[in-house]
């Protein structure tokens, strides 16, 4: 899937299996993310708000899962800035970062949705508790060094609709 963001380099939507939502996993350059839009979905804008300034000059990319419902809300599942690139730089080493993020997005075609095991067994509620942040890092590490550090900063966000 494509936005119409100049910072956007990633994007994947997938598909509940329940028809009660879809998530949507983006990874944005980060000195590229000069505005506040992310682009659109269903003919909807998305919006982070305002780009503060990094507190650390490393940090490469903002990585965001959102959760969208039928209806067109959405949530902020999370959003963090971190360094994807490690000490790594030029046109090879951005590939890294896309392959990260395509890791996340199709290990959500591993689950099962099992249903038939009580509701806790489903495919929605183990997409609701999946810890995204971890597994980024987890697959950041297996991709630049278990001594790469990511240099995470969570950011706070307040979920809206717009």
């Amino acid at each position: 899937m494509s936005r119409n963001t100049f910072a956007a380099i990633a994007t994947y939507r997938i598909i509940g299996v329940c028809g009660d939502g879809d998530y949507l996993v983006t990874l944005d350059h980060l000195q590229r993310l000069q505005g506040t839009r992310l682009g659109k979905f269903n003919g909807t804008p998305l919006y982070l708000g305002k780009l503060e300034e990094p507190s650390d000059r490393f940090l490469t990319h903002r990585f965001t899962v959102f959760y969208i419902l039928p209806n067109g809300d959405f949530q902020i599942v999370c959003s963090a800035d971190c360094d994807l690139l490690g000490n790594g730089r030029g046109a090879l080493t951005e590939l890294v970062p896309i392959r990260m993020v395509t890791a996340i997005a199709l290990k959500s075609l591993k689950i099962p949705d099992l249903p038939n095991n009580g509701e806790f067994f489903s495919w929605r509620h183990q997409m609701l508790r999946r810890d995204w942040l971890a597994e980024l890092e987890e697959i950041a590490k297996n991709e630049l060094g278990r001594e790469h550090n990511l240099k995470m900063r969570v950011l706070k966000l307040q979920n809206k609709r717009w």
